[in-house]
């Protein structure tokens, strides 16, 4: 039952993005809204608060294919702050991240950590020091990142 409403729901937002040009498929964050289904439905049977933001937002999915209702900017505003809601939620509760999380996490943290080993450990030097931080970084984030996607744990 659940995957036919599923399929039923991604061929809506399919529809959906069909009738509407990129900037309203932007603005309604189709895609997204297509991983949340997904995501949503491998956890409703587990988590009461996900099969309740699961009908939630196939009635918000099915309120938007009306022409009329989807150009108003009130139901931008409510589509945008329900996924970002049920995002928050899926974040919090089942600990997935999203893409590109933790290169952004350890970039900053490898800046911070480079200002102080460049003016501590190599002569007031900040540049190099900003430079490995920075590259270390992106190393340990891009490599949790895949290792995030392997998983699975990527929203």
């Amino acid at each position: 039952m659940k995957n036919q409403r599923v399929d039923h729901l991604s061929m809506i937002l399919k529809d959906l993005r069909g009738t509407v040009d990129e900037k309203v498929a932007a603005k309604l964050e189709l895609d997204k809204c297509n991983r949340i289904i997904r995501r949503l439905s491998s956890f409703s049977s587990d988590c009461v608060v996900c099969n309740q933001h699961f009908l939630d937002l196939g009635e918000q999915i099915i309120e938007l294919t009306d022409q009329s209702k989807a150009r108003e900017t009130h139901n931008y505003k409510q589509h945008r702050r329900l996924l970002g809601f049920i995002s928050s939620h899926l974040m919090k509760q089942h600990k997935l991240v999203t893409n590109g999380f933790y290169l952004s996490v350890y970039t900053s943290i490898g800046l911070g950590l480079g200002v102080g080993l460049g003016q501590a450990l190599l002569n007031n030097n900040t540049a190099i020091g900003i430079s490995l931080g920075i590259g270390i970084g992106l190393a340990i984030g891009a490599r949790l990142d895949v290792k995030a996607k392997k998983k699975g744990l990527i929203l």
